[in-house]
């Protein structure tokens, strides 16, 4: 094997892992560890599982789980003792059985200090992260709930320097936070206002305001979609994101994503980039003159 990723069904791993310990020396170092789409049941693990895990995976500094099932968190939390080099966690549908409920389930080495995590869909993760206190730097997280969202944060704030959020939450415990991303529907410009106006974070150097437009069986004008924004909208992210609430702020990004069924035809009748553009400038006239909206 001569690459750096290693993909293998866990069921494998947990029905004849000996074989992982012999071949050990003919592995390289790892660096990425991928799992898709298996369950963690303790009963079908082997009893030394997690220390051939670490004897065959230990140098991993990423770990990304797809539809992942663990019986517990506290299986899930041997898993991460047994990887101790963990740096960098991405998680796409990751659940615990059992739930999370019992605080202190799982005991961590420290608190750990974590350079990157990208949560999706992942609740009970995101739990877990809460209990052992752990200082994220760059944080990526979609879910619906979001006093976890919150939990999270202040949990994190200190440490954090790069945030990708959906709207809806205070980010004025981030006090070193550098970038931050904020995702919604298109007509949830106004809900991007609210978060920035509760904010204080003298450090920012960056925000991207993402928007996604849905396809619909029957066109519909990007602009009829921004005229049900209230005006008012405008003029606070204007004032806000130019004034001196935000002293280190130098970029500022709209993305327009569009979500289509139809051809690449169809994804050009929605708006050209030159359109979207002007679109803002008259919106955010403060901003544009700035240079520091692209």
């Amino acid at each position: 094997m001569d690459k750096q990723e290693v993909y293998r069904p866990i069921n494998t791993l947990g029905e004849d892992p000996e074989r992982w310990g012999a071949i050990k020396t003919k592995l390289p170092r790892i660096e990425l560890l991928r799992l898709w789409r298996c369950e963690w049941e303790t009963e079908r693990l082997h009893s030394q599982v997690f220390l051939y895990v670490t004897l065959t995976f230990g140098s991993a500094i990423k770990l990304k789980l797809f539809y992942v099932a663990f019986r517990s968190v506290v299986v899930f939390g041997r898993l991460m003792r047994a990887l101790p080099r963990l740096s960098s966690l991405a998680f796409h549908r990751v659940q615990f059985k059992r739930g999370y409920h019992v605080a202190g389930a799982v005991r961590m080495p420290g608190s750990r200090r974590l350079d990157a995590a990208d949560l999706r869909y992942s609740d009970d993760i995101s739990d877990f992260f809460v209990s052992i206190g752990a200082h994220l730097r760059h944080l990526t997280c979609y879910r619906r709930d979001f006093e976890k969202h919150s939990e999270l944060l202040t949990v994190s704030a200190e440490s954090l320097l790069f945030l990708k959020i959906y709207l809806r939450i205070d980010l004025t415990p981030a006090v070193n936070l550098r970038i931050l991303s904020v995702n919604g529907n298109l007509d949830d410009i106004a809900k991007a206002v609210s978060v920035l106006l509760r904010m204080s974070v003298p450090k920012l150097v960056e925000v991207t305001v993402g928007s996604w437009l849905l396809y619909v069986k029957t066109p519909v004008s990007v602009q009829d979609i921004l005229n049900t924004v209230y005006d008012d909208c405008f003029v606070q992210m204007d004032h806000t994101l130019s004034g001196k609430q935000f002293p280190a702020l130098g970029k500022i990004t709209f993305l327009l994503r569009y979500v289509g069924r139809r051809s690449v035809s169809e994804v050009m009748d929605v708006i050209f980039e030159s359109s979207w553009g002007t679109l803002l400038a008259s919106n955010l006239p403060a901003l544009h003159a700035s240079g520091g909206v692209l």
